[in-house]
C-alpha cells in the first residue's frame, strides 16, 4: 500500500518570470520508519556473543556491535 501526498502551488499574483513553469510533484511512502523500541539481548560465547534485537534490520545490528566491540562481524551472531 502506498500513500501519496501532493503539493500544489498557487501564485495570487502574475509571475514576472521570462519563462514560467507548472506541474505537480508527488511525495511516496518512505522506505523504512524505525518505530521499533532499540533494545537487545547479548550472550557472551566461546568464540563472540549471540545477540537477540528487538529490530527488524538485523545486518545493521550485526554491524553496529561489532563496529563497537572492534570485533569482526561473524563473531557476532544475531538471531
Amino acid at each position: 500500500m502506498y500513500c501519496f501526498r501532493s503539493m500544489l502551488l498557487q501564485h495570487t499574483e502574475e509571475p514576472k518570470a521570462t519563462h514560467v513553469i507548472k506541474g505537480s510533484f508527488d511525495v511516496g511512502s518512505q522506505y523504512h520508519y524505525t518505530m521499533e523500541t532499540q533494545s537487545c539481548v547479548c550472550v557472551p560465547i566461546e568464540d563472540g556473543m549471540d545477540v537477540y534485537p528487538a529490530s527488524q534490520w538485523m545486518d545493521l545490528v550485526q554491524r553496529a556491535i561489532s563496529q563497537v566491540l572492534n570485533v569482526p562481524e561473524n563473531r557476532c551472531s544475531v538471531k
